[in-house]
């Protein structure tokens, strides 16, 4: 209550100049104080599984388009290019997804933007990797029906399951080749789909924001918009 009665006083003066930034300190401060809380005393029935499935997909889907919108702007051209984006804003990337000292603890001393895509995507063992995200996404809804007897997970669960193989099926290189954009956009799509197995099976009053036909142009033109978008 208190952190939302904070949210609820920002003036347009609060962001702008060096106060956004310590806005953002704060917000982050709150969100994590929130996080820590709720980790430390939500009960763990049913509504504690569906909390985590909403900040799993959540993260998820911020991750991948994270990455899509920094791999645009900082995909380097030339040599000198290729050593400041891998040496300081590739390092502002995995900042941003709070992964640069798990990744360093892995990472080659010379690492690439592949190693970066797929340290996000797909590593194991980072929280907001995509591909933990949704194992646990997986894990949840499978507890969900084996524990709780909610046989309408089913739908929800192939849908996981069909996300985690595409996150898993082609390597990174391959990826990069064909086009990272195209690809995360395949994977948001089924981050949505997801959502919506998981609404049409729990919640009788749940509605789609949007269906995906409609969402998907807008996300593909914001996550476009090059260095000013993703400042955003």
């Amino acid at each position: 209550n208190v952190f939302q009665r904070f949210v609820g006083r920002i003036t347009p003066e609060d962001l702008e100049g060096d106060a956004l930034s310590r806005l953002c300190t704060k917000l982050k401060d709150g969100v994590q104080a929130h996080t820590g809380i709720t980790e430390g005393t939500l009960y763990r029935d049913q509504g504690w599984y569906f909390y985590e499935l909403g900040r799993l997909l959540e993260r998820a889907d911020q991750t991948t388009r994270m990455l899509d919108i920094k791999y645009t702007a900082l995909l380097p051209r030339d040599g000198e290019a290729k050593r400041v984006a891998e040496l300081t804003q590739w390092n502002a990337v995995l900042r941003a997804a709070a992964g640069y000292h798990a990744f360093k603890r892995h990472a080659r001393a010379s690492f690439s933007a592949e190693d970066v895509v797929q340290f996000l995507l797909r590593d194991p063992s980072s929280p907001r990797s995509a591909l933990l995200c949704v194992r646990r996404a997986e894990s949840h809804l499978d507890d969900l029906r084996r524990i709780y007897g909610l046989s309408r997970a089913g739908e929800a669960i192939e849908v996981a399951e069909f996300l985690r193989e595409l996150l898993l099926e082609k390597p990174v290189s391959h990826i990069l080749a064909i086009g990272l954009h195209d690809y995360l956009d395949i994977v948001q799509i089924h981050i949505q789909k997801l959502a919506a197995a998981i609404g049409r099976a729990f919640f009788r009053d749940w509605r789609p924001e949007a269906p995906v036909a409609e969402v998907l142009p807008l996300m593909s033109q914001s996550q476009t918009q090059g260095p000013a978008g993703a400042a955003a």
